[in-house]
């Protein structure tokens, strides 16, 4: 109103543009002047023109009215997923190149969406989304996943290599032999990652005893730089082995045992509310998921849904 009163200098204009009656416009001026204890208009023959107090509620009162279309503005882009906050985790490897190509999609189509990422192990980002840290994450599935709590939709799997340096001693060795392998120390991921349970249960399907002489680390590319001057054997999925093979820094060998492929899936929770922001985070995920499976995309958005 007063913004008008200033714009018009009349109470006749105010009220009509406002819808109102020329009473009721003046009492609410009359309690405007009363609560600040000054007067805001000089009443002339010509009209009303603002003082000096009602030039500074002038301002205040402009800023104001900027500041709630901003709100306005910013709670409708919210309320569209144009904004806010997503968290989402994945564990290094092939995960991140599909997080990638969908986060390519969306920041084309809603680039103030902030987005935050979050490279760990499976068992961490379990946790953290099971705490509401992360709104959703790309894991390797493990016996840990609660489905009852979490939907899981498969994305593909990795080929696994197991990685030494030139030199290392038994890449150099005629004929050596599985057990001579076993013998030699490894490079594996903690005992509740899942590339460690496939290697683990792979040795004991082929009958073979568990290395001894194990260093843990996360499953990342510090394990390939470890191998690179330490006689170690290391078990990276190919996504993270592949810089170092093209380069020759590292070689593959042969094991003694068949190392299944590493599988990977989207995880959120199964009962989540997710945001706009996170919806349309997700739903490009599910688009960049489709391609690399048999099924179209209706059907993993389906998946994802838990029908």
């Amino acid at each position: 109103m007063l913004l008008h009163l200033v714009e018009n200098g009349s109470i006749s204009s105010t009220a009509e543009k406002l819808g109102l009656t020329q009473s009721a416009v003046t009492k609410s001026l009359k309690e405007l002047e009363s609560g600040f204890g000054v007067r805001l208009f000089d009443r002339t023959s010509r009209g009303l023109h603002p003082t000096v107090y009602g030039e500074v509620l002038e301002r205040f009162a402009h800023d104001v009215m900027i500041g709630l279309q901003s709100a306005f503005e910013t709670i409708r882009a919210l309320r569209l997923g144009e904004r806010g906050h997503v968290a989402v985790g994945m564990v290094p490897g092939a995960s991140q190149r599909l997080v990638a190509r969908a986060l390519q999609r969306v920041r084309a189509s809603t680039p103030e969406l902030s987005i935050e990422l979050q490279v760990e192990g499976s068992d961490v980002l379990l946790d953290a989304l099971g705490a509401g840290y992360i709104d959703f994450a790309l894991v390797h599935p493990s016996a840990a996943m609660d489905l009852e709590r979490f939907e899981y939709v498969p994305a593909g799997n990795e080929h696994v290599h197991a990685l030494v340096h030139p030199a290392h001693p038994q890449l150099c060795a005629d004929g050596a032999s599985g057990v001579a392998l076993m013998d030699c120390a490894w490079a594996l991921p903690a005992r509740d990652e899942p590339l460690r349970q496939l290697a683990e249960a792979a040795m004991v399907t082929a009958g073979f005893p568990f290395p001894s002489d194990v260093i843990e680390l996360p499953l990342h590319a510090g394990a390939a730089e470890l191998a690179r001057t330490l006689d170690l054997i290391v078990l990276l999925p190919h996504s993270l082995a592949e810089p170092y093979l093209q380069r020759g820094l590292l070689q593959a060998i042969a094991l003694p045992f068949e190392m299944p492929p590493l599988p990977f899936g989207l995880l959120r929770a199964r009962h989540a509310d997710p945001s706009a922001g996170a919806c349309a985070v997700l739903r490009e995920l599910l688009q960049a998921i489709a391609p690399d499976r048999d099924e179209p995309a209706a059907d993993v958005r389906q998946a994802a849904r838990g029908g």
